[in-house]
């Protein structure tokens, strides 16, 4: 049975609260995840397979599609992922480059003055 638009929208609320709760998600190997479960205290793992993410939990072993497990992975992964675009791109940012002669040349090159 194929999920409505409201359904679906509830799934992945229930999977960024999930995300957003500390501890909830802990990644045990390559492209697998263990998630906490809201109501009970068991794991469900979380797998990436060539065909997408695959959950154990019950709604997605019924073949009734998405779960917010799945949802609070995909949310995880994007968070982590964002975290290490913000830490590459501040590192790559270089100083200003300063003349070595103590001028203040303007046309001034990483590798030394520009030759016009």
């Amino acid at each position: 049975m194929a999920k409505t638009a409201r359904q679906r929208e509830a799934i992945r609320e229930a999977g960024r609260t999930i995300a957003a709760t500390p501890g909830h998600i802990s990644e045990t190997a390559a492209a697998r995840w263990q998630v906490r479960s809201q109501t009970t205290l068991l794991l469900y793992t979380v797998i990436l397979g060539v065909k997408g993410f695959v959950c154990e939990c019950p709604q997605a072993r019924l073949g009734k599609g998405l779960c917010k497990h799945v949802a609070a992975v995909e949310v995880w992964l994007a968070e982590q992922w964002a975290a290490l675009h913000k830490r590459t791109e501040t590192a790559i940012k270089r100083p200003p480059t300063k003349c070595h002669y103590g001028c203040k040349n303007a046309h001034m090159v990483r590798d030394g003055p520009r030759k016009t």
